[in-house]
This record gives structure tokens, C-alpha cells and sequence, in this order.
């Protein structure tokens, strides 16, 4: 039985919390929220008690430690959670600063626990059967990919200049950090590559005063070292909107849109499938002209389905084997953020 204590219930973490309740061998033991009202509603969903102090958090009959706090606070709860013989599961990105991620990496190691990431991304079963794809080389040769994600916080944002995500120090940067790292971790697990060098451009255009980092990134990434290195394109915004995923092969690419649409081409190979991570609509495309066809997108919280993300961090510790994304693969993923800030300041490519 894994038992485990979600702290900062009530923000993000409020749409993926129900979850607990209904993955097999896991007990939703605590719930820590700083606010004593609203935390108080985990008690109804599973949660068998609730505190405002991280401490509790803590305790005897907890196994693992779920982080959704603020991007500052993950470097002292999760060093403060793995010493007291926790294994930590933290939202993304794995902290505010590569001196933070590299502290707890090392005391994953030196207490002999499990620090994994929370990346929401990998909950679709469509992205698995993509994953199968290019390795049965369909695609042909990946040669080139592009992301797009963006949310116009200035729009949206009530919360004030008060709020965590309007300080730069805290945050780690602005929107590449908070949007982009989702589809920098995610292209890299398709690709089968680490990103090894970046070219970025950064700006705070149309926020200030809400947001204390860049408002608009743009990055250009190399996958790997040799001459056949795949290249893609990072673009991140606070003042627009849109998202979108783009994978380009020699033989065939794939493209998804923020409304669900999917056009997918093959070329001469028609994919057929009977895989775990199987996605009917993808099954028996006919090769020739491009397709286009809306996709199913299960709920976050759906623990049925074998990709959940905490239904697989749980079952990886419980097998005794290392998470889907690992915390080197977040630190990773931070690493290449700030190397294209990095980029952006000095006007040159960055090797990550």
C-alpha cells in the first residue's frame, strides 16, 4: 500500500486530486493547503485528514509526498520530504533555480528514495501510441518539430501583482518556463533525444506589472550532436494564445491542435495497432493524402487508463524501478529554460 500526502491541495492540484481515491493500493492519507476552508472539501473526495502545515505532511504513515506549490517552494519540501524518507512527486518545473534541482537530485541519491515530475502531458493515451509510431519508424526519419503554447495570462489574471507567478525570482523566469517546459520534456521523450543546444530570444512586451519574467520566448533547439540531429522550434506567450504540437519525419508528420483536431499523414505505410497505449482512432489509417480526424481526451484525473501519471509514479515505486520522468530529466528540462534565457541575453547559442 502506497500512502500519500498531496500538499497545496487547492490550487492546480484541485482538477487531479480526485484520482487518489481510486488507484488501487493507494491511500490518500493528507491533504496541506494554506487554506484551512478550502482544503477541508479533500475530506469528501477520500482524503482521511486535512492540515495547513507542511510538517503534517510529514508523518509516520505517509510514504509519498505529491508537491503542487508555488515554484519556489519545491527545492526546501522536497529536500525536507526525501530526509525524512519520503519519496516526492513534484509538479513541474522541479524548482526556480538549476542550484535547487541539482539539491535535490543529490539527496534523492544519498537517502536512497524516488523524486520523479508531474508532467500532465503524458495522461494522453494518443501521445503513447505517437511514441510507438516514430519507433516503428513510420515517420520516417524526425527531422524537425515545433510546439506552440500559450496563454494569455494577461487577459486572464486576477490574482494580482501579489500573486507568486508575478515575481520573476520566484517563478524562475516567465512563460517558457511555466508553459513551454511541458512540450521541451515531451518532444525529447518522442524524439528519443536530449536537447543539446538552444537559440533564444525572450521579452517582456505587453505584462509588465503582472508578470515579472517574459511575457513572449522563442527558442530554436538541436536534438543531439551529429549532422542528422533533429531541430525544432519552442514558442511560449502570456499576451496571445494557441497551442499546438508539430512532428515532421521524412516519411510522414503529425500535427495536433488546440481544439483536438489531428492531421496526420503516413505516406505509403498504413499503421495498424494492438498496443496497450492503443488509440482507436489511429488505428488502420489508409496511407496516401493526409487525414484529419478530432481526438478523445480523457479527463486528468481518469486513473483507469494505464498512463495516469500518478497511477505510473505509484506503480514505478512500487516495482522498485525509476519514474517515467525521472528528477534529472526535470532538471534537465530546466537546464535548457534557462539556457535560453541565457541566449536571449547574450545574444548567442547556448550549449545545455
Amino acid at each position: 500500500m502506497i500512502r500519500v500526502a498531496l500538499v497545496g491541495a487547492c490550487g492546480v492540484a484541485s482538477a487531479y486530486r480526485q484520482g487518489y481515491a481510486r488507484i488501487p493500493n493507494v491511500q490518500w492519507k493528507v491533504a496541506v493547503d494554506v487554506d484551512g476552508e478550502k482544503v477541508k472539501k479533500c475530506l469528501a473526495e477520500g482524503c482521511q485528514r486535512v492540515s495547513t502545515k507542511f510538517e503534517d505532511a510529514l508523518a509516520d504513515d505517509v510514504d509519498v509526498v505529491d508537491v503542487w506549490t508555488p515554484n519556489h517552494l519545491h527545492e526546501e519540501q522536497a529536500v525536507r520530504a526525501l530526509e525524512a524518507g519520503k519519496h516526492v512527486l513534484l509538479q513541474k518545473p522541479i524548482t526556480n533555480t538549476l542550484a535547487g534541482a541539482d539539491r535535490i537530485v543529490a539527496t534523492a541519491r544519498r537517502m536512497n528514495k524516488t523524486a520523479g515530475m508531474y508532467m500532465t502531458l503524458y495522461n494522453n493515451p494518443l501521445l503513447w501510441e505517437l511514441k510507438e509510431m516514430i519507433q516503428q519508424g513510420l515517420f520516417g526519419e524526425i527531422q524537425n518539430t515545433r510546439a506552440r503554447n500559450a496563454y494569455p495570462f494577461q487577459r486572464h489574471n486576477t490574482l494580482g501583482p501579489e500573486n507568486w507567478r508575478s515575481d520573476q525570482a520566484k517563478v524562475g523566469g516567465g512563460c517558457f518556463i511555466q508553459l513551454s517546459i511541458h512540450s521541451i520534456n515531451l518532444l525529447q521523450w518522442l524524439v528519443g533525444r536530449r536537447v543539446t543546444e538552444v537559440m533564444g530570444y525572450a521579452a517582456n512586451q505587453y505584462s509588465q506589472g503582472m508578470v515579472g519574467g517574459e511575457d513572449v520566448a522563442i527558442a530554436c533547439v538541436k536534438y543531439g550532436n551529429d549532422n542528422k540531429s533533429p531541430m525544432g522550434i519552442f514558442d511560449a506567450s502570456y499576451a496571445a494564445d494557441d497551442v499546438s504540437l508539430e512532428i515532421y519525419g521524412t516519411r510522414g508528420f503529425f500535427k495536433l491542435e488546440r481544439n483536438g483536431e489531428i492531421t496526420l499523414s503516413l505516406g505509403k505505410n498504413p499503421y495498424q495497432a494492438d498496443k496497450p497505449f492503443s488509440f482507436p482512432m489511429m488505428n488502420n489509417m489508409a496511407s496516401g493524402e493526409p487525414v484529419r480526424f478530432r481526438r478523445a481526451e480523457p479527463h486528468d484525473s481518469d486513473v483507469s487508463r494505464p498512463c495516469n501519471q500518478h497511477r505510473m509514479f505509484f506503480t514505478a515505486i512500487q516495482e522498485g524501478r525509476p519514474p517515467h520522468v525521472t528528477a534529472e530529466d526535470g532538471r534537465h528540462d530546466l537546464a535548457v529554460c534557462m539556457a535560453v534565457y541565457e541566449s536571449s541575453r547574450i545574444g548567442r547559442a547556448v550549449r545545455v
